[in-house]
């Protein structure tokens, strides 16, 4: 190989190098901006999820502004037949 092919694949290797170290700190400094999701139950189920649940409470919110009378009806249905399910149950 010529002095110049030499030369060009040393240059490369360093630049390859220089790369992934800048990757990495990168990839740190962009990690300590994320918030850690160690919550659990509910609260952990809706940080892992969250464009779900926004999409859900949106949906809910719509619903009470344009039928409120028959989302409280649907309400105390449900609530209604919660407490006969817990009234079987013991």
């Amino acid at each position: 190989m010529s002095n110049k092919s030499q030369d060009l694949a040393r240059r490369r290797e360093e630049l390859v190098a220089r790369c992934r170290l800048q990757r990495a700190e990168v990839a740190n400094e962009f990690a300590a901006f994320r918030p850690p999701v160690t919550l659990g139950g509910a609260a952990g189920f809706v940080a892992r999820h969250k464009m779900t649940a926004l999409a859900l409470a949106g949906v809910v919110i719509g619903l009470v502004a344009y039928r409120p009378k028959k989302v409280l009806a649907l309400g105390t249905a449900a609530l209604s037949m919660y407490k006969m399910a817990q009234h079987a149950r013991h």
